[in-house]
């Protein structure tokens, strides 16, 4: 079979997460393999983190509430995007289990030495607050998302942030709209849709993973409670709307 040139586009496009993620899955055991001067201690793990400045130009990375990383590549000690804004991102990353550090990071049980071997910033957007007039440019057409602890990363709330794993079916010809969009559900201020629009793609003919973290800086405040937040979608996998509920407590750091 003849594949015209659009088809041959969407093809590459399609297979751009997955190269990335094989060839990045490949660095990670080369890096298991080939790196004998760590020591027979290292170990070796990906993991979604938060890069966070600090105002004498160096960082951390916050792993859970309880669980701070200090980066220890001599290149890396200071913070390394210029605009001085934190970051999410998924790094790849080796330790030593026997000697974690003795390191001190304000407001964490737990301070890991690490070495960082590489890292992928991840998108950010703004959840946004419901606006009947853009109930057309938010869209409503389904996705799939991940909820599974052994995905990796798996839909899950990180640090103030909704992190969202999902398929979606596309063509690689036209931009897709995803958005986050709370206050649909006045009786209900920690309910967020997943929104997405297909913006006229018709030529659907693949499915591919994509990552995306959403803050939630701008939802109503908790007030140190922790309350149920709903995540609904249309579900790709069942055709109809789900939900799932994940304990949230509004950062306090912003």
């Amino acid at each position: 079979m003849k594949l015209n040139k659009n088809k041959i586009i969407a093809l590459i496009l399609y297979l751009l997460p997955v190269i990335f993620f094989v060839l990045f899955a490949a660095s990670l055991l080369a890096v298991s393999c080939n790196k004998p001067e760590d020591g027979p201690n290292m170990a070796f793990a990906m993991a979604t983190v938060t890069f966070r400045p600090q105002a004498d130009g160096s960082y951390y990375l916050k792993l859970d509430e309880k669980t701070a990383l200090i980066v220890t590549n001599p290149e890396l000690q200071k913070y390394p995007f210029e605009d001085g804004k934190e970051k999410r991102a998924i790094i790849q990353l080796g330790f030593d289990p026997e000697n974690p550090g003795t390191g001190h990071v304000d407001g964490f049980e737990d301070v890991i030495d690490v070495v960082l071997y590489d890292f992928q910033t991840l998108n950010v957007k703004s959840v946004v607050a419901y606006d009947k007039e853009q109930e057309q440019t938010y869209g409503d057409d389904p996705v799939g998302l991940y909820l599974e602890e052994s995905t990796f990363p798996p839909t899950t709330i990180e640090d103030g942030y909704l992190c969202v794993h999902f398929a979606m079916e596309y063509s690689g010809e036209v931009t897709h709209t995803i958005n986050a969009v709370y206050g649909t559900d006045p009786e209900d201020p920690y309910l967020i849709e997943f929104r997405h629009n297909y913006n006229g793609d018709v030529n659907r003919l693949f499915e591919s993973d994509s990552y995306i973290n959403f803050s939630l800086k701008d939802l109503p405040d908790t007030n140190g409670e922790t309350v149920k937040l709903t995540l609904k979608w249309n579900s790709l996998a069942t055709g109809k709307y789900e939900t799932v509920q994940f304990d949230y407590k509004t950062r306090t750091d912003w």
